[in-house]
């Protein structure tokens, strides 16, 4: 399925490290954005997307091995 995508907008990330993956929901409605410790949810039928962004989840120091385990790319899950 494609969408085309109309009013972009400019997605800055809510804290100091760089985004590194971001995915719709199936519906279209949710932005998913990741950093590498922190994950959002935007609303894109709100009027203000940015004022309504709500933080899902914060790295919980996992690590595999001494390994960091964190937030980087996003993908739709199944359904």
């Amino acid at each position: 399925m494609y969408r085309e995508f109309s009013n972009s907008v400019t997605v800055e990330s809510l804290d100091s490290l760089s985004i590194l993956g971001n995915s719709f929901s199936p519906n279209g409605r949710f932005l998913y954005v990741s950093s590498s410790y922190n994950l959002y949810q935007y609303d894109t039928w709100s009027a203000d997307i940015f004022a309504n962004a709500i933080h899902i989840a914060s790295w919980d120091n996992f690590g595999i091995f001494s390994i960091p385990v964190l937030f980087l790319y996003a993908s739709i899950g199944p359904r």
